[in-house]
């Protein structure tokens, strides 16, 4: 215990998440005599224990007031110095749990940490016998409920079915496990003091029932614990030579107020802010952000990636890739068809563009007019339009689109992505959709450029800016809007003019050069800036102005005529105060406030429904616009600029500035071993279209570019506990956990193909009998030895108990354990095996020849069943195929049976010899 000094406030309940200091409720350490049971207690009294936390079960310990349980009760935690708080995460299966800590000085507080860091350490390195007598006391802690010190034999009887109890040479070391260190006696001396230490023994000795438990125990592991006797790396190759782990990827979206928020698009998980999870990071993973960032190369001659050595405690930053596809489903699939236009109208585009050239498949997304609310599908097959609805449903506040009932999906995009590359089936046909129809530009028809003033119009990416305020998705909603407001002072647009308007207007003169102003440097007017939206907002935490021109609000206070300024900073009012400013992302903005009311005007105004329409769907136009230039310079400048402005719209230029090694660019198969590809480019694309690139014409090309330049990912779900999962675990053992692990030297042999089985060396093999087994290893560096406990139940099922995953190059010959994992890969105390384990190299003429009689073995089988199948079991062929296949099945047996002798007697030889050294002895 800590003694007096030990009671602490504790923020988590029963009774109370926070608690007075006065109170009796004390939070305690037990450790008794270095070997009783560790654990964190919060007690209420001497007897009673509110809360137990084991420190096996503790992750991480944090100092501050970062968890909920001191956000729950603000008015408690404001009392506390941040510097006297500390939190304990604890748990399993990724379900932690938080016990949150003040104490009454920084000095205590220091000593907690100080503490359970070194209890958590201590517990980890804990000997088996430590581990096996915090067992029994914590066992016997549960049996004695009344604290007397003793159980009887009513108690005895209930523990022993818990267990499975089991009463059962000098150079068992050395022969058995064949340890490589066995020969020199003063570290087996060191070993077997530093395995037993904690005990009384003065010799290192082991008695017979110490010797079992060694047998089972983490320092006898199947797997060599030190990660230099596996893998030996000093961490100094290419990053793109190295599979890595542990690393995670966060989804960054557009939120509310221009502020960016992060969650898993279109699923159930919350969003949170963007700012929360870099001070996270700032905070719990590097401590400081500024020097650690990445922002130049670190090595300006390099030709090749750096190596994890070079870029260790760096924080390097990628962003989106700039794909046209991405770039489509971002913008909703606004290519993709003629927005409201009618059936007769689509049919006309499609027949237009089709009987000039057009092939099946070409389409056009529309609005349905029959089926309010849903979306048609117009296409072109042999020689005429037809029509599909395209049915759409809510879950889970989310709209989904589909044809069919069992494929369904979450946005127009990704169907018509779908169907581009998966036949569209119908009773009568079946058809991959080709490209989307081109639109016609319908601003042609409604030039809009003032009578005498003029107003540049700009256009960045897909919107057209007028002035600084004015963003519209196309001429025509810009034309409309402003023959609805004002565009000049007072003045609103109101019908195109050319020469065919003057002369029905009655203008005899037609003086061009009065009709516009002089061309002055004032020749552009600055048009009406659009009104700002007023909305109405939340706070959602307490903030103090620090100024004179900011507002004081406390949390949940509603903030009214919301003007939304750039720079992170809003204006409005609040207690009697106007226009103040505040911080935006200390508030949220309410639904329902009357900020839609403007954006909506201009959509609402002209329907029938009128204040009714909430909102609605446009699949605008897609333009098609013919540039021809003088020079082919020209084009290309002009191409560049375009890819830069649509850059610039999607990502900040200090954002990109910052990409160094991770740079973002569409794949170029043309690229793919020539000079032009770049070590510092990197490119993200769908499994399908892997699919695509990895063919058997191509897919050598494909894996020989990737092997050398980029790294593969693979995501994983930590919240499923599945063979992936333990696989990917298992992997990353192999480099003590540092995340980083060589390539094997065979992903970067050139003559390795994955889709060839003598290349690829791969055979999954499962064993669920209990005998001994003798099996080939082809690829020991992609291969893994996989345990598996089940229990049977009353219905013959198997439950899964526990598993464990190892590399096989991580294998220690000899008796050894296997520590059981649940299927978290978190591993059960006291819960192993007892294998034994010989790898032996074998002979390379004869495993040849084993290997070439299997092949042709499963060759054979296979003919034999497709014959069977065919009924062709009298034919010629038939009984030829069989024949074949019984004589290689013979010739197999007999090479198996002459490699399992030649070991056996190989062990013999062996076993003599050390029988003979022994005498010598």
């Amino acid at each position: 215990m800590l003694g007096p000094h030990g009671a602490l406030w504790v923020g988590q309940s029963p009774p109370s998440p926070v608690l007075p200091v006065c109170s009796p409720w004390r939070l305690e350490l037990y450790r008794a005599g270095m070997v009783d049971r560790v654990a964190v207690a919060y007690l209420a009294g001497w007897d009673i224990v509110l809360v137990g936390v084991d420190i096996r079960e503790i992750r991480e310990l944090r100092l501050g007031k970062g968890s909920r349980d001191f956000e729950r009760y603000p008015e408690e935690a404001r009392k506390l110095d941040s510097t006297h708080c500390f939190i304990v995460l604890y748990g399993l299966e990724f379900r932690l749990k938080t016990l949150s800590v003040a104490a009454f000085s920084e000095e205590e507080v220091n000593m907690w940490i100080t503490g359970l860091n070194w209890l958590m350490m201590d517990t980890q390195r804990a000997s088996a016998p430590q581990q096996i007598d915090r067992w029994l006391r914590r066992q016997f802690e549960v049996m004695d409920r009344n604290r007397e010190g003793s159980i009887t034999v009513k108690d005895v009887k209930a523990l022993l079915p818990q267990i499975n109890y089991r009463v059962p040479n000098m150079r068992f070391l050395k022969d058995k496990l064949q340890e490589s260190w066995a020969s020199d006696m003063s570290r087996v001396r060191e070993f077997l003091m530093g395995y037993l230490r904690g005990g009384a023994q003065t010799e290192p000795m082991l008695q017979l029932d110490e010797f079992l438990t060694f047998l089972y125990s983490k320092e006898n592991s199947l797997c060599d614990p030190r990660p230099a006797a596996v893998v030996s790396d000093d961490m100094k190759r290419p990053l793109s030579q190295y599979l890595t782990g542990d690393q995670f990827s966060i989804d960054c979206w557009d939120g509310p107020d221009d502020l960016p928020i992060i969650y898993h698009g279109h699923t159930l998980t919350s969003k949170i802010k963007f700012l929360d999870v870099l001070h996270t990071i700032k905070e719990h993973a590097f401590k400081v952000f500024g020097d650690l960032l990445l922002t130049k190369p670190v090595d300006l001659n390099a030709d090749e990636l750096p190596s994890p050595y070079q870029l260790r405690r760096k924080i390097l930053i990628k962003t989106a890739e700039e794909e046209e596809e991405e770039e489509m489903e971002e913008e909703g699939g606004k290519e993709l068809g003629g927005g409201r236009d009618g059936r007769q109208v689509a049919e006309k585009l499609l027949q237009e563009y089709c009987e000039g050239g057009g092939k099946d498949g070409t389409f056009l997304v529309r609005e349905s007019e029959t089926f309010v609310g849903d979306y048609t599908l117009s296409f072109w097959r042999s020689g005429r339009v037809q029509h599909c609805r395209i049915h759409s449903r809510q879950e889970s506040g989310s709209t989904r689109y589909y044809l069919t009932d069992n494929l369904v999906f979450d946005s127009l995009y990704r169907l018509i992505c779908h169907y581009r590359d998966t036949p569209l089936r119908c009773n009568e046909f079946e058809m991959r959709l080709g490209s989307p129809v081109p639109q016609p530009n319908a601003h042609e028809s409604r030039e809009a450029e003032g009578k005498i003033k003029h107003c540049r119009i700009q256009q960045e990416g897909r919107m057209f800016m007028l002035g600084s305020s004015a963003e519209f998705e196309s001429l025509v909603d810009l034309v409309s809007y402003y023959e609805k407001h004002p565009l000049y002072r007072k003045m609103r647009l109101r019908y195109p003019i050319n020469e065919d308007t003057l002369d029905r207007m009655g203008t005899t003169e037609l003086d061009y050069g009065a009709l516009y102003e002089v061309r002055t440097p004032h020749f552009y007017v600055e048009a009406n800036k659009m009104p700002t939206a007023r909305c109405t907002v939340k706070a959602l935490y307490d903030y103090r102005a620090q100024r004179e021109d900011e507002l004081c609000f406390p949390k949940q206070a509603l903030i009214l005529s919301v003007d939304k300024q750039e720079g992170g900073w809003w204006r409005g009012d609040y207690g009697g105060k106007k226009q103040l400013w505040f911080p935006a992302n200390y508030v949220e903005e309410v639904p329902n406030s009357p900020a839609r009311e403007t954006g909506d005007e201009a959509s609402t105004e002209n329907s029938p429904l009128g204040t009714f329409l909430k909102g609605f769907i446009d699949v605008p136009t897609c333009h098609a616009l013919d540039i021809a230039s003088d020079t082919l310079e020209d084009l290309t400048g002009w191409m560049q600029e375009e890819k830069q402005m649509e850059r610039r719209k999607k990502i900040a230029l200090e954002l990109s500035e910052l990409v160094v090694y991770c740079r973002p660019v569409p794949f170029n198969e043309e690229k793919i071993g020539t000079e032009r590809t770049c070590f510092r480019d990197m490119s993200s694309f769908p499994e399908t279209k892997a699919e695509k690139f990895a063919t058997l014409a191509r897919g050598k090309r494909f894996l020989q570019y990737n092997r050398r330049q980029l790294s593969r990912l693979v995501a994983l779900n930590f919240q499923t506990p599945d063979k992936p999962m333990q696989l990917n675990q298992a992997l990353f053992m192999l480099g003590g956990g540092s995340g980083f692990v060589p390539q094997p030297d065979i992903m970067r042999d050139d003559t390795f193909d994955p889709f060839d089985k003598d290349t690829l060396r791969l055979e999954p093999i499962t064993i669920q009998l209990q005998r001994q087994f003798v099996f080939d290893v082809h690829n020991p560096s992609f291969s893994f030895l996989r345990f598996l406990v089940y229990e049977e139940d009353m219905f013959s099922d198997p439950n899964f108990l526990a598993q464990a995953i190892y590399p096989v190059r991580s294998l220690r010959t000899g008796y050894r354990s296997v520590p059981l994992k649940n299927s978290y890969s978190e591993e059960l105390e006291l819960a192993s095996l007892l294998v034994h384990i010989e790898i032996e190299e074998d002979d390379e003429n004869l495993y040849s020849s084993i290997q070439r009689l299997r092949d042709r073995t499963s060759e054979l089988s296979n003919q034999v069943s497709v014959l069977e199948r065919a009924g062709s079991g009298g034919d010629h062929s038939y009984q030829q195929s069989l024949e074949e296949l019984r004589a290689a099945q013979d010739q197999l047996s007999e090479l198996v049976e002459t490699r399992n002798h030649r070991l056996i007697e190989k062990k013999k030889r062996e076993k003599l010899r050390q029988q003979v050294g022994a005498k010598r002895n």
